[in-house]
């Protein structure tokens, strides 16, 4: 593939309608496409549609060439790639971590490569991931021990207050599809003084959502009294639901989680 320089350093700018540049930095960082590299995507790699648009990200880097790239990814991209375009460049070292490395009780592993310029900086002083290991510690940084036998390792990010709770419930009851039926009952203030049950939150699911949480439930053992069901995913074919040390991986196109 040849690209023409200024279509890698130049970008047309939707709402001011103007050809913008793309200037070196000091540190790149970015989340190039995973989805041809995982799992649960199309796996194809390098024949997939997303690897264009790596290809051309390459290209920018080529060009700017920045002291310090940082690249995020899937566990399974291979770093060859980097090395293929960029290791005349660059010094690289790579690593896989997750949240849970850190005391946070929520699932996220991802590949996480440093990029060093070989002109422009000097080499590692140690592997990344013996640098990176230097920060792990055990859920809560050591208090979730305390509370272990009765409170799952995810309780801290269950924790709105009731204003945010009904802002929530405002949202989902307001979707196209919901099941909520009393459109008086959308006003905030006549909300925060009603008792909110569990009932109020299964009407504003939409129809798919509410037939994957039967599903989820049905599947669940009587010991799984404390758990997270992501609503939407279909637990016959991606059963994803939290573990009691671990939250299943938080992302921003989450959907509803039950």
């Amino acid at each position: 593939m040849i690209m023409h320089p200024l279509q890698c350093t130049h970008s047309h700018c939707l709402p001011l309608s103007l050809a913008l540049k793309v200037s070196s930095a000091r540190v790149h960082v970015a989340g190039t496409p995973c989805t041809d590299f995982s799992l649960k995507g199309g796996q194809l790699r390098e024949l997939g549609l997303t690897f264009i648009l790596f290809l051309a990200w390459i290209s920018q880097r080529l060009l700017l060439q920045e002291e310090v790239i940082v690249q995020e990814n899937v566990p399974q991209f291979p770093v060859e790639l980097l090395s293929r375009f960029l290791g005349h460049l660059y010094f690289i070292e790579t690593c896989i971590l997750s949240p849970l490395d850190i005391g946070w009780g929520v699932q996220r592993r991802r590949r996480w490569t440093v990029l060093r310029h070989k002109y422009k900086t000097k080499a590692f002083k140690s592997p990344l991931n013996a640098f990176a290991a230097m920060f792990n510690c055990p859920p809560w940084f050591g208090l979730w021990e305390m509370y272990s036998e009765r409170c799952p390792a995810w309780d801290i990010f269950f924790c709105g207050t009731k204003r945010e709770i009904v802002a929530e419930l405002i949202w989902a009851a307001s979707r196209p599809g919901s099941q909520w039926s009393e459109s008086s009952l959308l006003h905030e203030e006549d909300m925060m003084k009603r008792n909110l049950t569990a009932e109020h939150f299964v009407s504003a699911l939409t129809q798919c959502e509410h037939d994957h949480l039967t599903n989820y439930i049905s599947r669940s053992g009587p010991d799984d009294h404390l758990q997270v069901f992501s609503l939407n995913q279909n637990p016959e074919h991606v059963d994803t639901r939290s573990s009691w040390d671990r939250l299943q991986t938080l992302i921003k196109n989450a959907g509803v989680m039950w």
